[in-house]
């Protein structure tokens, strides 16, 4: 009896130290496959920001940052949006006579698109550059569902009336930039010039305080002293 139980402990030592050991085994085999994957993981890792950085370069997506840096060497802001109040828009842009006329013009604009529910706009262009005259200005509005308003109207001419275009978020263009039978979105018409180089835009957050709308009229928008520029 006594030599049975010595044998039944025996056994029962042994299935510990078998279990310990598979334990053991289990345990390695998980920590060299863990050590096998992270190599894996590290190269997709590498991929995903390889990728980032060609979706930065070709233009496809960019961050919009909360502030308007310097304009480079070629007198535009560097590639991206850059969203600010009116205050530090009008600071950096609205800056002599005939940019005073144009952001008067948009300023009424402005609060026209306010009222019809929209929050925020953007703005390229020759307007958001050091040009000292630029011929007018472009923009669009971001919201896709706002109130129906007469800037949504095809046949409506808004840079006869404020001295700017204004267009829609859906807008699309055909043969304005080098690609001539490609079709571009409004966005990617507001940041690219003629000859395709890629430059920043503001985008307004109409949430903020928009400057009261200046009179109609002489001092206003709709006699243009600056037709020939």
């Amino acid at each position: 009896m006594f030599e049975s139980s010595v044998q039944s402990q025996t056994q029962e030592l042994a299935g510990r130290r078998a279990n310990e050991t598979g334990t053991t085994d289990t345990a390695a085999r998980l920590r060299e496959e863990a050590h096998d994957s992270t190599p894996h993981f590290a190269e997709f890792a590498g991929l995903a920001v390889l990728l980032g950085a060609t979706l930065l370069t070709k233009g496809r997506f960019l961050a919009e940052e909360r502030y308007i840096p310097q304009l480079d060497e070629a007198g535009r802001l560097p590639p991206g949006r850059y969203q600010v109040g009116f205050e530090e828009f009008e600071a950096r842009f609205i800056t002599n006579d005939r940019r005073r006329w144009l952001g008067n013009g948009m300023i009424r604009a402005l609060h026209e698109l306010k009222d019809a529910g929209a929050t925020r706009v953007e703005i390229g262009g020759s307007f958001v550059s050091a040009k000292p005259n630029p011929k007018d200005f472009d923009m669009a509005w971001l919201n896709k569902s706002i109130k129906e308003h007469r800037f949504s109207d095809g046949m409506y001419t808004p840079r006869l009336e404020f001295g700017g275009e204004i267009w829609g978020p859906d807008k699309k263009f055909l043969g304005v930039l080098p690609e001539r039978d490609k079709i571009v979105g409004v966005r990617d018409l507001l940041s690219r010039d003629r000859e395709g180089n890629r430059f920043g835009t503001i985008v307004l957050d109409l949430t903020k305080r928009l400057p009261p709308a200046p009179p109609r009229g002489l001092g206003g928008y709709t006699a243009n002293p600056f037709l020939d520029m």
